[in-house]
């Protein structure tokens, strides 16, 4: 396997193409270090000369914790999720749309904190609102697929 994923990383490069993993959280421990296959493909990276001067695309809920030699040509970007306002804004806009009646401001500063500045979270919970309470969705948690985020 190992062989297959370095083969596939070299003809990527030597077309130079550039290289995208979406949600490595899964690669990563719990402290936020890279665990297999995360370090298998650094590695091969750092190695191969089309991928110095270019850029590798990692996204992640987590933030990651690279050592030096780990992040020796990445460039990390980090983009915070939305401020729990904005949430709440794009909440009741959203339900105003879909449901075309208001939803009180107030309701939507207590769900906002528990979508964790996903704006797509914000989108499906303002569709739930016209069938399940604020407080319904405030009880469940974060990691419950009926939210979403």
């Amino acid at each position: 396997m190992e062989a297959e994923i370095r083969l596939s990383i070299e003809v990527l490069a030597r077309d130079g193409r550039l290289l995208f993993f979406s949600n490595v959280q899964h690669w990563l421990d719990e402290s936020g270090g890279p665990q297999a296959p995360l370090t298998l493909v650094l590695g091969i990276v750092r190695n191969l000369a089309a991928y110095e001067k270019r850029p590798l695309f990692l996204t992640s809920t987590r933030r990651p914790s690279l050592t030096a030699t780990e992040s020796e040509h990445l460039m990390l970007i980090q983009v915070s999720g939305l401020k729990d306002e904005h949430l709440a804004t794009i909440v009741r806009n959203w339900h105003f749309s879909i449901y075309d009646r208001e939803l009180s401001p107030e309701d939507a500063k207590r769900i906002a904190p528990k979508l964790y500045g996903h704006p797509v979270a914000a989108q499906l919970v303002a569709g739930l609102l016209g069938d399940h309470t604020v407080d319904f969705l405030g009880s469940v948690s974060a990691g419950d697929r009926r939210i979403a985020t």
